[in-house]
């Protein structure tokens, strides 16, 4: 389903949900231009052809910071998902640099932002990849999660630690509860 909440996909979404009929719509990104025609026989049932036409601007920008896509799919999956150089740039700023385009990609489809990657920071996780903050992200771990490990006395884990945490539904109340119980429940 295209993601409705993003202003570029309002067109795309507007035709795709008509009737039957001969349709058009045309996604303009960063990353490129996404041109789409065809027929649909339903709301959201149809068939047709896209084509989508790469930006060089933003395939130079993504070369200059190490992210060159591997292929032109790459560049079509970074306008699906919203990846952009705004978003590599401010993950190396958070010091969770994108290694690849591929980190790229994961990182805008699961939504890790700089402004996430700040609210995980804490004294609980030591965060220094971004591979590490997809990875906290794809297992729901926020910053409040993070933030009781730390008050229940967690320090400085690295994200395998957390993660392996939230994996295992440990709460910050159950590790207090066994931190009292290895103190001999004072």
């Amino acid at each position: 389903m295209i993601d409705g909440t993003r202003s570029e996909f309002a067109a795309a979404r507007a035709a795709l949900g008509g009737g039957p009929g001969p349709i058009s719509f045309t996604v303009v990104h960063e990353a490129g231009t996404l041109t789409c025609s065809g027929r649909l026989t339903g709301a959201f049932d149809g068939e047709g052809d896209c084509r989508f036409t790469a930006d060089t601007g933003f395939e130079r920008a993504l070369e200059q910071r190490g992210l060159a896509p591997d292929d032109r799919g790459d560049l079509l999956a970074m306008l699906l998902v919203d990846a952009t150089v705004e978003l590599a740039d401010g993950l190396t700023r958070e010091g969770v640099k994108p290694k690849d385009n591929g980190d790229l990609i994961a990182a805008a489809a699961l939504g890790v932002t700089p402004d996430y990657v700040r609210d995980l920071r804490s004294e609980a996780l030591v965060l220094t990849r971004v591979e590490d903050a997809i990875a906290c992200k794809a297992l729901g771990v926020d910053g409040a999660y993070v933030r009781g490990l730390a008050d229940a006395g967690y320090r400085k884990l690295a994200a395998e630690e957390v993660v392996g945490m939230k994996a295992m539904d440990v709460s910050p109340e159950y590790a207090r509860a066994m931190n009292r119980a290895a103190r001999g429940g004072q």
